[in-house]
């Protein structure tokens, strides 16, 4: 029996009249192929697949993005679903945390956990006092850093971004005298690329020494935000 390019089946001219039998196959290929769609929601695509002339207000999951869209008459528009699953995240930290370790530390855990959008980019922007009891010599620093890894557990699971030094926040000012520790405000921003969209990470700050004697590393009122990109 031939069939439309839908795969709804339909009989030959040559074939006898069977009325009862042609209705039945048509509703269950109607029922077969836009069953799905009818009963539940939004039709099953990815980014590359998405229905070339869709009516207005049809919704589409595009499974290699892990999003829901909906065609406004002109264009695909992201699921308001989406805005608040990709919404930015932010986190700000009072605490005054010192350190003398030359590797990266947290001190009081700081940080957000974010689910990456269906671009796979998101922008991470921090900024924070940063400070030391330093009172002479040269590269005596103070760096603070974000740190990125997979998972919705705060400050933990497997890399993504490990901290460094190119984008810290860094602290180089000498104290004149031994009279405790020196701050100075600084902000930066990166964006992340290649994350797993839908999937869930998170992001601290961090920060270090470059001395192991001689100075003592602080960092007070950290913040820290990721946007989707």
């Amino acid at each position: 029996m031939p069939t439309t390019a839908n795969g709804l089946r339909y009989p030959s001219l040559s074939a006898a009249p069977n009325v009862p039998q042609d209705v039945q196959n048509l509703a269950s290929d109607v029922d077969t192929v836009y069953g799905p769609l009818l009963r539940r929601g939004p039709y099953v695509c990815t980014s590359t697949t998405e229905p070339s002339s869709p009516a207005t207000g049809l919704e589409i999951y595009e499974t290699d993005l892990r999003c829901v869209r909906i065609w406004d008459g002109s264009a695909w528009r992201i699921h308001d679903y989406d805005r608040q699953t990709y919404a930015p995240a932010e986190d700000f930290e009072v605490a005054n945390d010192t350190s003398t370790s030359q590797t990266y530390v947290p001190g009081t855990l700081h940080g957000v956990t974010f689910v990456a959008p269906p671009t796979g980019r998101v922008a991470i922007h921090f900024s924070g006092w940063v400070g030391s009891t330093a009172i002479s010599g040269a590269g005596i620093y103070t760096y603070m850093s974000d740190y990125v890894r997979a998972g919705a557990t705060l400050g933990s699971g497997t890399d993504v971004v490990t901290p460094s030094d190119d984008r810290a926040l860094f602290f180089s000012l000498n104290n004149t005298a031994a009279s405790g520790y020196k701050y100075v405000h600084d902000s930066a921003n990166h964006q992340v690329t290649g994350l797993t969209p839908g999937a869930s990470y998170n992001v601290v700050t961090v920060f270090r020494c470059t001395v192991a004697s001689g100075a003592t590393s602080a960092v007070n009122k950290r913040w820290l935000r990721v946007e989707p990109a």
